[in-house]
């Protein structure tokens, strides 16, 4: 990355070692997805007094050239994400599918969906084929 991530604790005491596990989670996005400029993580532990245990929530902003990505891990959407390590792991694999998706509609790999009933659209066929001109909302033909 070309910054340096960012991680935050919000109603928790700051851990080397959950930081550490960020890093290495930041750079394996980084080795896939090189646009990425900065990343900021916020763990939260929303709650202290389950009896399930201490559930957490995980925000990932990721910031890409004229874009941005936010992933926001609730805490029971997978139903064990007590576990710290866990939540973390469901954020950012959320994020890698989410960077894929992003890098395939830039580089054109997403279909388009047709606009009429039969499966074509075609007016844009006919713009592309020359026999209609679009000027603003009016299609012209030529």
């Amino acid at each position: 990355m070309k910054v340096p991530i960012q991680v935050s604790f919000k109603n928790m005491d700051h851990s080397d070692a959950i930081e550490e596990l960020v890093n290495k989670h930041a750079a394996k996005l980084d080795q896939n997805f090189d646009k990425i400029t900065s990343c900021r993580v916020v763990i939260e532990e929303p709650h202290k007094h389950h009896t399930k245990g201490n559930l957490y929530q995980v925000k990932l902003d990721i910031t890409l050239p004229g874009d941005e990505i936010i992933i926001k891990k609730e805490a029971n959407d997978r139903g064990n994400s007590d576990d710290i390590q866990i939540a973390l792991k469901d954020a950012f694999e959320v994020a890698s599918r989410m960077l894929q998706e992003y890098a395939n509609k830039k580089r054109g790999y997403v279909k388009r969906h047709a606009n009429n009933e039969d499966g074509g659209d075609e007016a844009e066929d006919k713009e592309e084929s020359g026999e209609i001109e679009v000027v603003g909302d009016v299609e012209v033909a030529t």
